[in-house]
């Protein structure tokens, strides 16, 4: 089980260090550039803490899937800016409103949350903190962005979130798989349902990746190009993917889901 954490820990780590989005784009396509910055305490005690943000923002495209998806950066920076400062989400902000803080400039957004929120993260930082959200995938029906949030520290964790887009109008896809499905494709699929780690003490053991009693809020999903893609939070207190070909889990996906991944299968 520690080599999934530290795959993903390693993984994010050179995220930040910088990924180039290389995508050819066409009049249909999303395009977005790449913002990275990482800030760190200010205070001598606090030099090794730090927060990282690595996001693609949209600055040209269909402008109502511009428009969702900067809505989705907005409310992600906006979140981990006040994650910084107050340590947990449940706290109200109290340092700037989200309404203050939204910019549709994609250029310059990330200058845009600094110019207000680095000195105060700066002065508040008590942890490592990372945000990346990145566009992984693009077809000429749908776009998926992929939002990973990091914490470091003695209890580090991490988790992975995925927003699957229509271009058609620009709306967000909020169910692509239910949970049921999901459950029918583990018992459908066994082989997918299975996880080998060592243990120092009882040699190589073997265990089942997905829990129905677990709950839906365990699991996300994303349509990638070639593949569906499936987070399951909480391992090690990170996450773990898993991805499966869409011939075999196509028919267990949404109507909608459906219709984006066989319109791109038929291009």
């Amino acid at each position: 089980m520690k080599k999934y954490c530290i795959l993903i820990v390693a993984g994010f780590m050179a995220a930040l260090s910088g990924c180039q989005s290389g995508n050819q784009m066409n009049a249909l396509d999303l395009e977005v550039v790449e913002q990275i910055d990482t800030l760190y305490g200010s205070h001598e005690e606090n030099s090794n803490l730090w927060a990282g943000f690595n996001i693609d923002v949209p600055v040209n495209g269909p402008q109502v899937l511009v428009d969702s998806v900067m809505e989705l950066v907005n409310r992600e920076m906006y979140k981990m800016c006040e994650h910084c400062i107050h340590g947990h989400y449940i706290q109200p902000p109290v340092a700037y409103s989200r309404k203050e803080m939204f910019t549709h400039d994609g250029k310059r957004l990330l200058n845009h949350y600094m110019e207000k929120y680095k000195p105060l993260i700066e002065d508040s930082l008590w942890g490592a903190f990372g945000l990346e959200l990145i566009l992984e995938a693009q077809t000429e029906k749908y776009v998926t962005y992929g939002l990973e949030r990091f914490y470091c520290g003695a209890g580090s964790s991490s988790d992975k979130y995925y927003y699957t887009f229509d271009k058609s109008d620009g709306h967000q896809l909020r169910s692509l798989i239910s949970f049921e499905n999901l459950a029918k494709f583990f018992e459908d699929y066994p082989e997918y349902n299975s996880i080998e780690w060592v243990d120092p003490f009882l040699g190589t053991q073997k265990g089942q990746l997905f829990y129905p009693e677990n709950g839906a809020g365990n699991y996300e999903y994303g349509l990638l190009e070639d593949h569906f893609s499936l987070a399951i939070q909480g391992y090690c207190n990170h996450y773990l993917l898993l991805s499966f070909p869409y011939e075999e889990i196509f028919s267990y996906l949404s109507p909608e889901a459906q219709a984006l991944v066989e319109s791109h299968e038929e291009e």
